[in-house]
């Protein structure tokens, strides 16, 4: 009888100790299927980050729609967007070599900065076939974010930059602006009411 008695006592305390061991881990699980969800919900929010906004830029190749906003002679707005999609980019010396190719009195750029040009596929949307948009330009957005001072000029035989584009119009056209030599840059299409960044490689 005694050891049954102890045979039994025996069952119980290990029955116990296993109960145990299954609450102590049911707070990790639980503690790591938390993790996993906040990581999931982490890469839903980067993913979802508006295109052509500075944290998740439109590649350059592809098309970014920007919202832009015109007016009519009543200074009524005229709501639209436009399709943008860059091409054909080139920096520094080929650049330059490039624009005197184009015009002999394009100068060279300032010290510490290069040449970028680049073709822009420019198509406008909108409900208002009469009020045309007026097409602006770019500037180069630098690796601490701050825009690049664009205080040269330099021609391009099929500029676009003050253009009238009707809904449902097409235009492509040359930019040439200035940026920091050999640093990474984000191109920035901005009319003075929208903004839209695009990647330079």
């Amino acid at each position: 009888m005694k050891k049954l008695f102890l045979v039994g006592l025996s069952a119980i305390a290990l029955a116990a100790c296993g109960s145990t061991n299954e609450q102590e881990s049911a707070p990790s699980e639980a503690s790591a299927s938390t993790d996993e969800v906040s990581s999931e919900t982490s890469e839903q929010d980067n993913s979802s980050s508006e295109l052509g906004k500075r944290s998740n830029p439109v590649p350059f190749g592809e098309t970014g729609t920007v919202e832009t906003t015109a007016f009519d002679d009543e200074s009524n707005t005229v709501e639209g967007t436009l399709d943008i999609t860059l091409s054909n980019l080139v920096r520094g010396e080929e650049a330059y070599n490039q624009l005197v190719e184009w015009n002999e009195f394009n100068a060279e750029a300032p010290e510490g900065q290069e040449w970028v040009i680049f073709d822009a596929d420019v198509v406008y949307n909108s409900d208002n076939a009469d009020v045309p948009y007026l097409i602006s330009g770019f500037v180069a957005v630098d690796s601490t974010g701050a825009e690049v001072q664009q205080n040269e000029y330099a021609f391009t035989p099929n500029e676009i930059v003050a253009t009238e584009i009707y809904a449902g119009g097409e235009t492509t056209g040359s930019y040439a602006i200035v940026a920091p030599t050999g640093e990474d840059i984000l191109l920035k299409y901005t009319d003075g009411m929208t903004d839209a960044f695009f990647s330079a490689e």
